[in-house]
């Protein structure tokens, strides 16, 4: 189901193609993101080391779940300090 949510997300969003390799532990987090914003209030705080895939996942986790997201820039907060 995964592989056909990213050609679909793919299809609808041509200028942000994603091209991920979708091993085990990947759809695994994707997941958790999409049942825990199925539930009510559901949020997630993805949090961990640069280069790691957390925009690409939850990005693909809300397509799947029909939610929008948003970023909050921490270069914008540091900046304002």
């Amino acid at each position: 189901m995964c592989y056909e949510k990213l050609e679909e997300y793919n299809g609808f969003f041509p200028a942000n193609i994603m091209n991920l390799v979708l091993f085990g532990a990947a759809i695994e987090h994707i997941i958790k993101i999409v049942r825990v914003l199925n539930t009510s209030f559901g949020h997630c705080l993805l949090i961990g080391v640069g280069g790691s895939g957390r925009k690409s996942l939850a990005t693909l986790g809300t397509f799947i779940s029909d939610k929008i997201t948003f970023n909050i820039d921490q270069r914008q907060w540091v900046d304002e300090l």
